[in-house]
């Protein structure tokens, strides 16, 4: 194996050791206290919520997590169902999503494709960290 195969190799072993360390640390956070669902509260989730959400999944993260999976993505992001799945950890998919995404560690700048992979605006960030926040989300069937 060449010296750049091989430097690639190690890189992505090491993120995927770093994905790991969230997933358990994700584990260990205590539970959110937010239970508040009245109309209006920070707890509560709408549609739209995960609209806006599915609209950056698209823009931004389904190049890699898609179907079938590309460039050693871990798993598809193409519908409500993917984010809620249960990880080996315990925890919901979201909840590895917002801290990969609140560390910056996604998308990831370290992988060299072409076009290049674009960091998330800061809009299409709190887009999402908006969304993964708190309660489960609820399902949204409408967006389109």
């Amino acid at each position: 194996m060449s010296e750049t195969k091989l430097t690639k190799a190690r890189r992505w072993r090491t993120a995927c050791a770093l994905v790991g360390v969230v997933t358990l640390l994700g584990a260990c956070s205590p539970p959110s206290d937010a239970d508040d669902t009245s109309e209006g509260s920070a707890g509560q989730r709408t549609e739209a919520d995960f609209c806006s959400a599915r609209a950056v999944l698209r823009a931004k993260c389904q190049r890699c997590h898609a179907d079938p999976l590309q460039n050693g993505a871990p798993f598809p992001l193409l519908s409500y169902a993917d984010t809620q799945v249960i990880e080996r950890s315990g925890a919901p998919r979201f909840e590895k999503m917002r801290d990969a995404v609140e560390r910056d560690y996604m998308p990831p700048g370290f992988l060299k494709l072409m076009p290049p992979v674009e960091p998330l605006s800061a809009l299409e960030k709190a887009t999402l960290l908006e969304w993964l926040a708190g309660q489960p989300p609820l399902d949204a069937t409408n967006c389109e």
